[in-house]
């Protein structure tokens, strides 16, 4: 499977947050010591790619300036293009959608087992077993002296062989194989990238706008409701939720649509990718899988 990773822009972010802890840069608050909310709150600050969201807190006592979390209070209004950005707005939405997925992230056959994103590797969280559907793990294997470096699932590794007798795989064979998929792709003709950018193209024709405008209505007339009934000192909690909910489904639909538009920059990539390499690639090379390869199933003979 093909793939332009999300990943490389939650990862470059977040190695450019380490480097300024090395660099010896204060946090936000003033702070050397750096921790993992505080790069979280900047991969999900939407003032980086230019947007703002005015009233994230409020005042609730002007004398000693007591400032808490707006949690419905008073709306909240979200002004768009409202400065200049440091990060494309794509590459904001990407880290959205990848950030969710990481957190998310599960395998097995009923995709039940929760499992930890690792980016140390390129192949790590992207080989599944065919067999019982968890991922592979990569291991320093040390069998009767003999120390090389394998992939195993992780399930036969945890729970033993009774749970799941998937094959051992050597790091070679699985980085070989890469290099065979990336390089059966360079043979295409144009032909047949042509069909597949028509195909996607017509399968992302709905960009949820519609939806979205329509969510957008609902919030804001919700908003002005609350705003009346806080107004008048009555009890606004149970809106407060629906306002909670439906912001949680106009972040889903956000996601959805840097998907779609994702897409449609994966398929452009690929096909300067492909017009643009002269040969075959002669060795394993991270950054192309990272960028490129989606998935990779181990059966007990062969990948796909």
């Amino acid at each position: 499977m093909i793939k332009h990773s999300h990943g490389d822009g939650v990862d470059r972010l977040y190695k450019n947050c380490c480097n300024r802890i090395i660099g010896g840069i204060k946090t936000g608050g003033k702070r050397y010591k750096w921790h993992l909310s505080t790069v979280q709150g900047i991969l999900r600050n939407e003032k980086y790619m230019g947007d703002t969201l005015l009233q994230k807190t409020i005042i609730t006592d002007f004398i000693e300036k007591t400032r808490i979390k707006n949690d419905g209070t008073v709306p909240q209004y979200y002004v768009k293009d409202s400065q200049e950005a440091i990060i494309p707005r794509d590459v904001y939405m990407q880290v959205q959608e990848e950030m969710v997925r990481r957190a998310n992230m599960t395998s097995g056959i009923e995709g039940k087992k929760k499992r930890v994103y690792s980016s140390e590797y390129a192949l790590s969280s992207i080989c599944t077993c065919t067999k019982c559907g968890d991922i592979y793990r990569r291991i320093a294997w040390n069998n009767r002296g003999k120390k090389s470096t394998v992939w195993r699932c992780c399930t036969r590794v945890e729970q033993g062989p009774k749970a799941c007798d998937a094959p051992t795989v050597t790091e070679e064979e699985l980085q070989q194989a890469t290099v065979n998929a990336i390089n059966q792709l360079v043979h295409c003709p144009d032909s047949m990238i042509q069909t597949l950018k028509e195909n996607i193209e017509i399968a992302m024709v709905d960009d949820n706008s519609g939806e979205m405008e329509k969510l957008n209505a609902i919030m804001l007339e919700k908003q002005k409701k609350l705003v009346n009934l806080a107004h008048a000192k009555k009890d606004y909690g149970l809106l407060a939720d629906e306002i909670d909910i439906l912001r949680d489904k106009k972040q889903e639909l956000l996601i959805k649509r840097a998907e779609t538009e994702g897409v449609k920059k994966k398929v452009t990539e690929l096909a300067d990718f492909l017009k643009g390499v002269p040969q075959e690639l002669a060795e394993y090379d991270e950054l192309m899988v990272r960028k490129y390869i989606d998935q990779i199933k181990i059966y007990e003979d062969h990948f796909t």
